[in-house]
């Protein structure tokens, strides 16, 4: 049995493995988004577009619903939304623990499919993507 461990934030994600009955624990990937460390400003590139409302009403500059920040950091949790769906579907683990900062872990959800929610053994909300692995895993279960 395998069993995956995530621990991420904004800016960065890591993947660990525990595998029976070898009982390793061991980072088997990481990717990081560098436009989280940028400043909002830094992310757009344009002003606002503009909108006109027709016959002789004016023109009104269209506001963003998001911050550019929020956008990127939806499109990371999307990024590795998509990686575990890939090992959901390859059978590549049987049990997923999330250890993810709180602000980010919410964004992570909306974006994790059904199949990949019902994995999910646990969830623990810390920040530890700068932690070493024996620290992440002083966090989890001891049946792990």
């Amino acid at each position: 049995m395998s069993i995956w461990i995530l621990a991420a934030d904004s800016a960065r994600a890591r993947l660990f493995q525990r595998s029976y009955p070898e009982e390793t624990f061991a980072e088997v990937l990481s990717f990081s988004n560098g436009e989280a460390r940028l400043k909002d400003n830094e992310l757009i590139s344009d002003k606002p577009g503009v909108h006109g409302d027709g016959a002789a009403l004016g023109r009104h500059a269209m506001g963003q619903k998001k911050s550019a920040k929020r956008v990127a950091s939806d499109r990371f949790a999307r990024e590795i939304a998509t990686v575990l769906e890939q090992g959901c579907d390859s059978h590549d683990f049987q049990k997923l623990y999330i250890v993810s900062a709180p602000g980010f872990l919410g964004e992570l959800r909306a974006q994790l499919p059904d199949k990949v929610k019902n994995l999910v053994a646990a969830e623990v909300t810390r920040n530890v993507t700068t932690f070493e692995s024996d620290e992440i895993r002083e966090l989890l279960p001891r049946s792990l």
